[in-house]
């Protein structure tokens, strides 16, 4: 709980005030594996998840606007 507001005490390293790019890269996950009905091993797994993010490109965060 010490590291949640650290984009307010370290305005320098220009983090993010949300957690929507996590939340969104969770919600791309979770459709490739809703799509594939599961996956076998966990290595595919990480190969399909790392094909998503490649194809992906960037998540942009909305920049500087406090939720909390």
């Amino acid at each position: 709980h010490h590291q949640f507001r650290t984009y307010i005490t370290h305005p320098e390293l220009n983090l993010p005030t949300t957690n929507n790019t996590a939340e969104t890269l969770i919600g791309l996950v979770e459709e490739v594996t809703r799509k594939a009905k599961g996956f076998q091993k966990v290595s595919i797994f990480q190969e399909w998840i790392n094909v998503v993010l490649k194809t992906r490109g960037r998540i942009k965060c909305r920049g500087t606007q406090q939720q909390n």
